[in-house]
């Protein structure tokens, strides 16, 4: 007897076409059955838990979705079409420019000729996708059409005069957008070419018992954990971030559950509290009531900092060396910029605190805690965690751990859900904020906004990334990967991808750490604010 589960996913490859059907076969189940086609192939002792998914599935599909499921099949045909009329479209014919009146006439197929060749130019074999979506579609048809047939013109003409109606009623707006888009899809062709993605590896991790070098790391760290834990109400909020993420954390605990309107900030009106709350449930936590909520945000300050280079540490030293951890901690700890971004309790830092752990997870393959540390990021910031989704993705495409990579986004925004709803219900709220985001004037105020870093070190950190070996590539890929920050939000990208920085100064540097008395120098070199 066939698979009902198999046998559900080929009528709807078979109906919307090869990956066009993942949004029908996962949504109009509500996951129930790839989950339970998992479970029943990963264990004996799941089976039972996965017949249940299956009938929950069937009454989900039957009782509510099936409206639902023939709407994103035919949307999966829509785009299965589009999909291949972009990968055939083929524009051998030229148009040159003519002194008479009659090329008049051929003035707009020229122009939509022209856009074609300056998307040609900008993105080479890249284009179509910009070309076809920023245009929606128009222009590609109108010079199809041109072409085809004489008594087509008319038809490529109409639609010419349609796509400038509709060009200066603020569809000019959707050419810069996929624009930036394209830039971005050129900008991924260049890391898979950087990384040769395409030729597979294996990822080789060798162990090392412990050293006397890590019990010196480890002190340093312990060092710095008990100097800041011992003048722990000393630190006080010290930039407005803080003192609003303060206030979330305080309405929590006058609520008693995470608010779902922000009138603190946006009085008196307000707007919709879209947040993600791990860091104000840490801060309400430490708090225990309303009137020690300053008093939780200094414990997280104290802590934060030394937990960040704690798993740091512990990242290199599992994936490297204890030498190449010592010193990146070294590096990592002289700059100032990330100390000052720990101090400030950013909900952001609490990503860069986790990324290590989820990195040894992933790299053992650890799928339980892997998903359990991502769904953690992702209900941390709104952003960052998908620069580490993305950056994950290169790796697991270059090194063999695709497989593993699909269930851990999967189960990890199953688990995202939730929230991820709560934005989605109140999406009108951030409108104003996509708007300013997709602005070009904002771009640009983006990327010059905190241009503050450290010049030795980022230029130290360039000369290890020129000289790291392939070691180092899953380093290479988070500090390639994560340049979309420095797009939007300007200097922090430097804060966040500060530990990797370290690591490629400590890739080069591990050649001078020969003795104790070099590496009671560089314990020396720490303690240099820069």
């Amino acid at each position: 007897m066939k698979d009902p589960i198999k046998l559900f996913e080929e009528v709807c490859i078979k109906l919307s076409g090869k990956n066009f059907h993942l949004p029908a076969y996962y949504l109009s189940t509500l996951f129930c059955f790839p989950i339970a086609e998992y479970l029943w192939h990963k264990r004996k002792i799941l089976r039972i838990l996965s017949v249940i998914l299956f009938f929950l599935g069937i009454f989900f599909f039957i009782i509510i979705s099936w409206k639902f499921f023939i709407v994103l099949i035919i949307l999966g045909r829509i785009v299965n079409i589009l999909y291949i009329s972009m990968v055939r479209y083929e524009l051998k014919e030229e148009i040159r420019p003519e002194r008479n009146l009659k090329f008049l006439f051929k003035l707009p197929v020229y122009l939509a000729y022209l856009y074609q060749k300056l998307c040609e130019k900008i993105f080479g074999d890249l284009y179509k996708p910009v070309f076809f979506l920023s245009t929606a579609y128009i222009l590609p048809l109108s010079l199809y059409l041109w072409f085809k047939n004489k008594i087509l013109r008319i038809f490529s003409l109409l639609l010419l005069i349609l796509y400038a109606i509709l060009f200066f009623n603020g569809w000019w707006v959707f050419i810069l957008i996929f624009l930036i888009l394209g830039i971005f899809l050129k900008f991924l062709a260049f890391l898979f070419r950087h990384f040769r993605i395409e030729k597979k590896e294996t990822v080789t991790i060798k162990r090392e018992t412990l050293g006397r070098i890590d019990i010196v790391s480890i002190s340093f760290i312990l060092f710095i954990f008990i100097s800041f834990v011992a003048n722990w109400y000393k630190f006080m909020p010290n930039n407005s971030d803080t003192w609003y993420h303060l206030a979330v954390a305080r309405k929590i605990l006058e609520f008693g559950e995470i608010p779902m309107w922000d009138s603190w900030e946006f009085a008196p009106a307000g707007r919709p509290h879209l947040y993600p709350p791990l860091l104000h449930l840490l801060i309400a936590f430490c708090a225990g009531n309303v009137e020690n909520i300053v008093n939780g945000g200094k414990v997280l300050q104290a802590l934060f900092y030394s937990v960040t280079l704690f798993t740091n540490w512990l990242f290199v030293r599992y994936l490297l060396d204890r030498k190449t951890a010592f010193l990146a901690l070294i590096f990592l700890s002289m700059d100032i910029g990330f100390l000052m971004l720990n101090i400030m309790i950013l909900p952001s830092m609490l990503v860069n605190m986790i990324l290590p752990l989820l990195l040894i997870c992933f790299l053992k393959r650890k799928f339980f805690l892997s998903v359990i540390l991502m769904t953690l990021c992702l209900y941390s910031h709104l952003s960052f965690p998908f620069v580490v989704l993305f950056c994950l993705f290169l790796f697991s495409r270059k090194y063999g751990y695709m497989d593993f990579y699909k269930k851990f986004v999967v189960f990890s925004l199953i688990l995202y859900l939730p929230w991820f709803l709560r934005i989605l219900g109140s999406i009108n709220a951030l409108e104003n904020t996509v708007e300013t985001f997709s602005s070009p004037i904002h771009i640009a105020f983006g990327f010059l906004s905190l241009q503050i870093f450290n010049p030795i070190l980022i230029s130290l950190g360039i000369i290890g990334y020129r000289r790291a070996d392939e070691r180092y590539n899953i380093i290479k890929m988070f500090l390639l990967g994560s340049l979309p920050i420095l797009v939007v939000y300007g200097g922090r990208y430097w804060f966040h991808t500060m530990p990797f920085w370290g690591i490629m100064i400590a890739s080069f540097a591990g050649k001078y750490l020969r003795n104790k008395k070099r590496v009671a120098i560089f314990l020396i070199i720490a303690l240099i604010p820069s």
